[in-house]
């Protein structure tokens, strides 16, 4: 199974949700379960979702495989629990998940819960809260294993139901780096691939704060391969720099990135250019970039950002970098084909 990415919603995807929705409902009642027996969920519920910007999918190539509403601090049954939420600040709901048929037991809800958590993150909330019924077996297992605490009992539309909670690591979720980021792909549909990245970058790693344009320039080291296009990307996250790498090779993943050959061609490549003023040396992981200084293809994207940000190890600015690379290799602000 290739590896599903996650986004929001859109109004076009209404009907494939809702079958999904639709298949669950009737597989659970074909099971015996009460849960979503009450003409909840709906489709005007799925489209509200979307039209408030809380539903979320997982998609395989263009097939719709999962959805969840991810609603952000928001929902007034839990303002009355039977017991005690592991916190008392903000908090994203998850609600209204399920997978397609042809996709159970494929790990798909464990994904979308992986998904979620960065997605909380992201947003700086501290926890995220789940009920669920009694007899939902399946979730019941994610939730133990995504390592959700039960809290108490909730009532829902009458009904009671299961209320867990998982914490986030507090002291991380107050601090905040800017991570420089640059994105590149000479594969396929270029633009769309660093448009996803950016969407992906944005609900899995943090707050974008500055894109540069998109620049166009011959393959760097074999210069017989397909022009790249790349970008510079400033994002404020409270993730670690291995963290933040972890993630990256996960958006580079779902783009369908295979790291065969050095300096191959690629549908999508993420990489950490500079975290924050850090010089990080291990084993997965070298910041700022080694080869940077040598590029003008990183340089003059994250000079557009970034000119005055001083280099932790050579102590010069971005813009003095570029204004001395001896990289002859052209970058040109990238001219869409009409």
């Amino acid at each position: 199974m290739d590896f599903p990415t996650f986004q929001k919603a859109q109004t076009a995807d209404a009907a494939s949700i809702w079958e999904i929705i639709a298949a669950s409902i009737l597989r659970r009642k074909q099971e015996g379960s009460e849960q979503w027996q009450d003409g909840y969920p709906n489709p005007a519920q799925i489209e509200n979702d979307i039209t408030n910007g809380f539903g979320f999918v997982l998609k395989i190539g263009n097939e719709i495989v999962a959805y969840a509403a991810l609603i952000p601090n928001d929902e007034p049954a839990y303002k009355n629990i039977e017991g005690e939420w592991c916190t008392k600040g903000d908090f994203l709901v998850i609600h209204r998940i399920a997978v397609a048929a042809s996709y159970l037991g494929k790990g798909l809800a464990k994904i979308m819960m992986q998904e979620a958590e960065h997605y909380a993150q992201s947003l700086g909330l501290g926890s995220i809260r789940v009920d669920t019924n009694f007899d939902n077996a399946a979730m019941l297992g994610i939730l133990r294993k995504s390592d959700f605490v039960y809290c108490g009992k909730v009532s829902m539309r009458g009904k009671e139901r299961l209320a867990f909670e998982k914490v986030m690591n507090h002291k991380q979720n107050e601090l905040k780096h800017t991570v420089y980021l640059l994105l590149g792909s000479n594969l396929g549909d270029r633009k769309s691939y660093l448009e996803q990245a950016r969407s992906s970058i944005a609900l899995k790693i943090g707050s974008v704060q500055a894109t540069s344009q998109i620049y166009e320039t011959a393959s760097w080291g074999k210069t017989d391969l397909p022009a790249y296009l790349n970008q510079a990307v400033a994002v404020s996250t409270h993730f670690s720099a291995e963290q933040v790498l972890h993630i990256c090779q996960e958006i580079e993943q779902a783009a369908g990135r295979n790291r065969i050959e050095k300096w191959g061609s690629r549908t999508l490549d993420v990489d950490i250019v500079l975290y924050e003023n850090k010089i990080i040396q291990t084993a997965n992981l070298q910041v700022p970039h080694p080869q940077m200084a040598s590029r003008r293809f990183v340089l003059q994207p994250l000079a557009a950002i970034a000119k005055d940000v001083i280099h932790p190890i050579t102590q010069q600015s971005i813009a003095h970098m570029l204004e001395v690379c001896e990289d002859t290799l052209p970058v040109k602000v990238y001219q869409e084909e009409k």
